[in-house]
């Protein structure tokens, strides 16, 4: 059966993307996931400077589900910048890099510094329930704010969707 899909001129071989925040941010860990199925791979929310989220423990599981509350932990854009790269050297599938801040010109700063490395598409990370604990209110409750970053993105982002 193909599954194969196109979005926005980019082509999957199937419709399965890894969803952010799942694995960590390092090119092997998402070539293990292309080689185990996944179509595309989105990256963990990229902040401008490392992140470092909540202190553990921030992960309950049982044998049915797992909750996490991780508060969206990231190296920031060194690191991000050298794994991409080192994904690209021979991307076995999409990748999506997925932006975040604290404010539009946080979320255009990190897209300025990943559209040189050609990622097939932006996600923009404006509803995450850290933003409640960091500043009260999502991005996503705001539409002008919302609106406000998602244009300081695609300035940054150029032709990628």
């Amino acid at each position: 059966m193909n599954l194969s899909q196109t979005v926005l001129g980019v082509a999957f071989d199937n419709p399965t993307v890894l969803a952010s925040g799942i694995m960590g941010i390092t090119a092997t860990s998402w070539r293990l996931i292309a080689q185990n199925g996944a179509g595309g791979i989105t990256t963990k929310s990229l902040w401008p400077v490392e992140h470092m989220g909540n202190k553990n423990p921030t992960i309950i599981s049982t044998e049915h589900w797992t909750l996490n509350a991780v508060g969206v932990p990231d190296a920031g854009l060194e690191k991000a910048t050298q794994e991409i790269s080192a994904y690209n050297k021979d991307k076995p599938v999409p990748l999506i890099a997925n932006v975040i801040g604290m404010e539009a010109k946080e979320f255009a700063l990190v897209a300025a510094a990943i559209a040189p490395l050609k990622p097939d598409f932006f996600e923009v990370n404006l509803s995450t329930p850290t933003f409640l604990k960091l500043r009260g209110k999502l991005f996503a409750e705001d539409g002008k704010e919302a609106g406000s970053i998602i244009k300081a993105v695609k300035k940054e982002a150029g032709k990628f969707p």
